[in-house]
């Protein structure tokens, strides 16, 4: 007797960060095996961008949600060029632990890039995450909670509660930034229940530093899933001139590779089944 599968819900970051990863976003959710695209709104001239993604979800019916940003497109904090991508995130997370963020700021930066989802696609997000997931910090999180309920949001919002009992083959610093992940999604999670849905459990959290065993160890992340789980894809081409420096460009070409190749396979193999219903995440 079959086991019944375990439903997962495959969601690719980052398109709207350039041309090409464009490109191999959609190539990619053309498969099927994709439930949700989540979008930068800040690239300039992102109206094709935009459109070429609405007719590929005419075919495959996946979510289209919008990664709010606050640190690459529409950054809280200027970033002289010397600092990484990732040393502007701690900035932002220690300013909002310290109360130092800019609130007008942070609801005008959010405001904009619903306006600009909205223009973009002519509808509003299915749901919304965050690049480096601030939009879970609690300063931010508090402000979109208030936008989301004027804005009558009818979609979902994604935060990062891991199962139990996650083992992590993650190098130390990667580990520690998985558990305060963890901590802020489980806390973040909270809050956005009492007016929205949210997905149950999160994965997908990868060494994006790296190039080795990097599949495999994704694999064993996906052979560990035993309730419905949100993965975090990151897939893209390392050709394209623009990459986000705490991601290596080769990292994004070995998860395209596997998501076009064996993918399929190995979720079968896990008794995984992805699903485009998000609300089966939150069971």
């Amino acid at each position: 007797m079959n086991k019944k599968k375990i439903p997962i819900y495959t969601c690719i970051d980052d398109y709207g960060l350039g041309l090409s990863h464009n490109k191999i976003i959609r190539e990619i959710s053309r498969n099927g095996l994709v439930s949700g695209v989540s979008t930068f709104v800040g690239m300039a001239n992102f109206g094709p961008e935009a459109n070429a993604l609405i007719n590929v979800s005419k075919e495959t019916s996946f979510e289209m949600g919008l990664h709010l940003d606050f640190t690459e497109f529409f950054p809280l904090i200027r970033r002289p060029i010397y600092l990484s991508s990732d040393f502007c995130c701690s900035i932002v997370i220690i300013f909002s632990l310290m109360r130092l963020l800019n609130e007008h700021s942070i609801i005008e930066s959010i405001e904009k890039q619903l306006k600009k989802f909205k223009l973009y696609f002519n509808k509003a997000p299915d749901f919304i995450d965050g690049h480096y997931h601030l939009h879970q910090i609690p300063t931010i999180s508090k402000i979109l909670i208030e936008i989301l309920k004027k804005e009558k949001f009818n979609g979902w919002i994604r935060s990062t509660k891991f199962q139990d009992n996650y083992e992590s083959s993650l190098p130390m610093l990667e580990t520690m930034k998985k558990r305060y992940l963890n901590h802020i999604g489980r806390k973040a999670r909270k809050k956005f229940i009492d007016n929205f849905r949210t997905n149950h459990l999160f994965d997908g959290y990868t060494n994006l530093k790296s190039t080795n065993n990097y599949i495999e160890d994704f694999k064993k992340l996906l052979r560990s899933i035993d309730s419905p789980t949100l993965i975090m894809l990151h897939s893209g081409s390392s050709s394209d001139v623009v990459q986000i420096d705490g991601h290596s460009p080769q990292v994004r070409d070995l998860e395209t590779e596997w998501l076009l190749g064996d993918f399929k396979k190995d979720c079968e193999d896990f008794n995984l089944e992805v699903v485009k219903d998000s609300k089966l995440l939150s069971l």
